[in-house]
Order: C-alpha cells, then structure tokens, then sequence
C-alpha cells in the first residue's frame, strides 16, 4: 500500500469496528500500528510530487486525524520508515 490508500483503509476499519456486534468501539481499547510509507519511497524518483515527502506527510496525518476523530480509546503506533540514507 501507499500513504494515499491509507485514509481508505482507516474508513474501512472504522466501518468494521461499529458494525461488529460483539464490540463495543466506545469502551474497549485498541491499539493501531501504522507501517506505511515504504512503497511510496521506492517510487519517489518515478513521481517525486505524489510519493514525495510532502504529499505522504499530508496522506499519513489525514488519517490519523480521521482515527482520532472516530476512535475513541486508540493508542497509534507510527513505525517509521527504514532509514534508505
């Protein structure tokens, strides 16, 4: 996956989360881990404006503010990249 898709993802897990019945999303903890990025650093050089520092900065924070937003009781893990220097 790239950062862009990450937004979608969280959708879709927020979607999982209150359709469950057997769950209760407001009460329970969860924890998120969060590795994403890679992909957009192995294709940086092919479209440098959209796997570039900037617009996977934007992609990353867009859905965590989306978490934040409609997770209650999350602890994110953010795994950064691995450093390619």
């Amino acid at each position: 996956a790239v950062a862009q898709e990450l937004l979608s993802q969280a959708k879709e897990l927020v979607k999982r989360l209150q359709a469950d019945a057997t769950y209760n999303i407001k009460t329970s903890w969860k924890m998120l881990t969060v590795f994403i990025g890679a992909n957009n650093l192995c294709d940086v050089c092919t479209d440098p404006a959209y796997n570039g520092p900037d617009a996977v900065q934007a992609a990353i924070e867009a859905a965590l503010d989306y978490i934040k937003a409609n997770v209650p009781r999350v602890f994110v893990n953010l795994v950064p990249v691995v450093d390619v220097t």
